[in-house]
């Protein structure tokens, strides 16, 4: 048995440098079964190459995934059923969502070709910051190899497989991307969290006892994830390559993976079909001096001034290509919302292909032509809080492929 705690902030304490070391590079397990409270797509890296053998073999594949509050996005249960492949008998997949109270586990447990298997139990969800330990995460890991109970590892793999077989209250199982719009109408899937403060970096203070300067501390990732090969409907996959190149081996055991340069096209070349950028003002960049923070970014007519038409440019022009579905706004008011991929790059530095929520609400323009459309940057927001990009410029292009290109700079 051993202990992982991300708080001593070493690499190989990470969620996602164990699931580098038993997924990547390695022969794929036999069994794969994983339950996580909170999940996101972009995590999904670590698990191409073993769900893809789990196919072909037909091995058994239990996962379940939380929608609390009915906020997980569709775009990355989309992923996932993507990623584990068709319809087969040993493929169960199931979204929780539960209208009072969380589904909040966290484990992952993988049998092995030799028989032997081995498990994480602990506190990182699988999602990108669960994986990354860009939160302090804490678990056990379980191996019958080292000598922990066969009994207890089989006892992990049938709590997860129960979900399935009693099919209990809750549970939701999907297999095709069709399953999914029945959840999002439940609003099982792709509700619109609300707005909550954002927490912003303590300035520096004088301790009254030791007259020393203290400071708010700040978290970076410790690993990062492998990006997605294979085309997926959210278009989310990965450019095949990490941020500077390297191995996923390299990537995973890269303890600054931010700080890598790209070596994919500067944006400035981008042979962009449309276009449009602005200045950042500090409540784009979540440094309001009053108030709580908003959460996203204004869309308004920025660069193109007296060109475009805020109310409509942005639902019916630059992401009218993407797929609008209906919600409801935090103050009851209707609006509609679309997920859409975009490569990141923040000055310089490439960080990969993001999902971005946009919102457009016709109650924001109140009659006197306000802006109706809102970026909301919890993708990005960990680097934001970093990093003050107040004044900097945002830009955002449609290339040629289709593909979404956010720069700030």
């Amino acid at each position: 048995m051993q202990y992982i705690d991300s708080g001593s902030r070493h690499a190989q304490q990470a969620l996602g440098t164990w699931l580098g070391q038993e997924l990547l590079g390695q022969v794929p397990p036999s069994e794969l079964r994983l339950q996580s409270g909170f999940f996101g797509s972009a995590s999904l890296g670590f698990f191409e190459a073993a769900l893809a053998a789990l196919e072909n073999a037909d091995g058994q594949t239990s996962i379940i995934v939380g929608s609390n509050d009915g906020m997980t996005p569709r775009a990355a249960v989309a992923d996932l059923i993507a990623l584990a492949g068709q319809p087969r008998s040993g493929l169960r997949l199931g979204v929780v969502s539960f209208q009072t109270g969380l589904f909040h586990p966290k484990v992952y447990h993988f049998s092995r070709p030799d028989g032997s298997s081995t498990a994480y139990v602990g506190s990182a969800n699988l999602t990108l910051p669960g994986v990354n330990s860009s939160h302090v995460e804490a678990g056990l890991i379980l191996d019958s190899r080292a000598g922990d109970s066969p009994s207890v590892l089989a006892q992990i793999a049938d709590a997860i497989d129960e979900w399935f077989v009693s099919a209990r209250p809750g549970l939701y199982g999907v297999s095709v991307d069709a399953d999914l719009d029945p959840l999002v109408q439940a609003r099982i899937l792709d509700v619109t969290p609300p707005p909550r403060p954002r927490r912003a970096v303590r300035p520096a203070r004088r301790s009254p006892s030791s007259g020393s300067t203290q400071t708010g501390q700040v978290l970076h990732a410790l690993v990062a994830a492998p990006p997605i090969q294979a085309t997926l409907p959210s278009s989310s996959a990965g450019t095949g390559s990490y941020p500077g190149g390297g191995t996923a081996a390299q990537a995973v055991n890269n303890p600054s993976p931010l700080a890598s340069p790209s070596n994919t096209t500067p944006p400035s070349k981008i042979a962009a079909v449309k276009h449009w950028g602005k200045k950042l003002s500090d409540s784009d960049a979540q440094r309001k001096k009053t108030g709580n923070q908003r959460g996203a970014i204004t869309l308004v007519q920025g660069d193109y001034r007296h060109q475009i038409d805020q109310t409509t440019y942005f639902r019916s022009d630059l992401f009218g290509g993407q797929t609008w579905v209906p919600g409801v706004a935090s103050t009851g008011q209707p609006l509609e919302k679309a997920t859409v991929p975009m490569k990141v790059t923040i000055n310089g530095v490439f960080h990969g292909v993001m999902d971005f929520l946009i919102t457009n609400g016709t109650s924001r323009e109140s009659a006197q032509n306000n802006y109706t459309a809102e970026l909301h940057i919890e993708p990005i927001g960990q680097l934001i809080r970093q990093t003050n990009i107040s004044g900097q410029h945002l830009d955002i292009a449609l290339d040629a492929n289709g593909d979404y290109w956010l720069t700030i700079s």
